[in-house]
């Protein structure tokens, strides 16, 4: 779930768009959810645990999609407890070092930033837009 490189060629660790983007919609997209409904947890950033739970959300999706046919994924804690495990260690690392730390933490914040900005009263579905880039 990294998204590049930044210009001093450090991997931004778990900040993959798909990642922003959910953490955005999900815990933001409409003033009932978590992210309003809970702004001592979700005011400043996105908490580190919610975004493990993210991350795992959109494995089970691609899951779903493995073969080239959907096929339901039973998203449940006993189907995903040991991804969700990897995913929170990989936080955990991440937490050891200042620099990916810090990146983060950044990023997490802009989530929470952003999603606070652009709440309404429904979830923003129709902001999803696919593009591709023919070099």
């Amino acid at each position: 779930m990294h998204n590049g490189k930044d210009s001093n060629d450090q991997t931004n660790n778990l900040t993959h768009p798909a990642v922003a983007e959910l953490c955005t919609n999900f815990y933001y997209g409409a003033s009932s959810r978590i992210g309003h409904e809970y702004k001592e947890l979700f005011g400043s950033e996105v908490p580190p645990l919610a975004v493990a739970l993210a991350i795992v959300v959109i494995k089970c999706c691609l899951d779903e999609w493995a073969t080239g046919t959907h096929t339901s994924k039973s998203f449940q804690a006993d189907s995903y407890r040991i991804q969700y495990g990897d995913v929170v260690d990989s936080i955990n690392t991440v937490a050891t070092s200042t620099i990916h730390c810090a990146k983060f933490r950044a990023a997490r914040r802009e989530w929470a930033s952003n999603g606070i900005a652009r709440v309404s009263a429904a979830p923003v579905v129709q902001e999803f837009r696919f593009q591709v880039h023919i070099d």
